[in-house]
């Protein structure tokens, strides 16, 4: 059986990108829905009018108004392109604080239904909205076992790679992917030559991840010169990526392994001290 393309996927998962993406912007630029001053207006006219120069400069310039920003985009009234759908919806909860949107009953009622349909879909295809900082919240692919890796971590720069390799933009940036990777494998690195890990009895995980980190063309160019493997050259982008996802996922048991053996070593220690009843 042939494999079926993105499009029917979506059509079964009840995800239309092109109904999905013309409903963001008739709510942003189309529907005239907010009153105030004896008039109505369109959200995008009332951000324009109302906050968008108050909006951080980090995020809003040098553009003065969302349309401009949505044109630096290239994000027009359609798309059928689902990475066009994530964008605007990041776009559109980046443009809708809550202390501007609360100021406005008719704003926050259209932000409402706009967050509402974002979350919906993206229930559908399982992704869903993740914020890594104050108000800033990307689309990743739900993935459990990194939300336990995030909790069990201090560092917010590491917590935020750990997201961010979920981010839908993400898939096919090997570049991207590796550096991310890199950067994770030196927050393990302590972990990994404590031999805390081999001690629990994950050695060969502990093994595995030191080997791909090395050989795997993320902390050293294994494709040419000194260090070449000649595995990893004959592979594709596509064969690498998976092992790039399969070290990231082997990243994440060993932050999340590091976490338990505490509890662990406790456990171990009740199994000895009391009589149990099995």
């Amino acid at each position: 059986m042939a494999r079926k393309n993105l499009f029917e996927r979506l059509d079964k998962l009840g995800v239309d990108v092109r109904t999905e993406y013309k409903a963001l912007i008739r709510l942003l630029k189309i529907e005239q829905c907010i009153g105030y001053s004896y008039s109505y207006h369109t959200l995008i006219e009332y951000i324009n009018e109302h906050y968008f120069r108050s909006l951080p400069a980090t995020f809003r310039s040098p553009y003065l108004s969302v349309g401009e920003m949505m044109t630096a985009l290239k994000l027009r009234d359609e798309s059928t392109n689902l990475d066009d759908l994530f964008l605007l919806s990041e776009l559109l909860i980046a443009l809708m604080p809550l202390k501007y949107v609360e100021q406005n009953e008719s704003v926050q009622r259209q932000a409402n239904t706009i967050v509402s349909n974002i979350i919906a879909f993206l229930e559908k295809l399982n992704y869903e909205l993740y914020e890594i900082e104050n108000n800033r919240y990307i689309i990743v692919a739900k993935n459990h076992a990194t939300t336990q890796a995030v909790e069990a971590i201090n560092d917010n720069a590491t917590a935020i790679s750990l997201i961010e390799y979920n981010h839908y933009s993400m898939k096919g940036d090997l570049e991207g992917k590796r550096n991310i990777l890199t950067v994770l494998g030196s927050y393990i690195e302590p972990i990994l030559k404590s031999r805390v890990l081999q001690n629990a009895g994950y050695r060969q995980l502990e093994s595995d991840v030191g080997f791909m980190l090395n050989c795997f063309h993320v902390r050293h160019n294994n494709k040419i010169g000194a260090k070449a493997q000649e595995y990893i050259v004959a592979l594709t982008d596509k064969q690498l990526e998976k092992w790039y996802d399969n070290l990231y996922n082997a990243i994440l048991s060993v932050i999340i392994i590091n976490d338990h053996i505490p509890v662990q070593t406790e456990l171990a220690s009740l199994k000895t001290s009391y009589n149990w009843k099995m």
